[in-house]
């Protein structure tokens, strides 16, 4: 081995070297391991946050088909020429 080490002095300098290499190597490892996970966690998030906004805008869509519906539906009452947008609009919401 290490010409300064000789005998059982060589096997606690090996021993500390290693225990001094785990000691540095361990917690880069668990940080990467940490950084790995949040990206995870950041791409998830931004999957849901992008399927929010797809629900969202979807029941806003929606809510205008049904407001323009019952506007028609109330002027056809009093006027059959909107009886043509009365039927697309009710289409376009089923």
């Amino acid at each position: 081995m290490w010409a300064f080490c000789r005998g059982d002095s060589a096997v606690k300098a090996i021993h500390k070297i290693l225990v001094s290499l785990a000691g540095a190597v361990i917690p880069i490892a668990l940080g990467a391991a940490i950084t790995f996970w949040a990206f995870g966690q950041i791409g998830e998030a931004a999957a849901l946050r992008k399927h929010t906004f797809v629900v969202l805008s979807g029941a806003d869509q929606l809510l205008s088909s049904l407001k323009d519906a019952e506007t028609g539906q109330r002027g056809y009452v009093f006027s059959p020429r909107y009886r043509q947008a009365l039927l697309i609009l009710f289409s376009a919401v089923q």
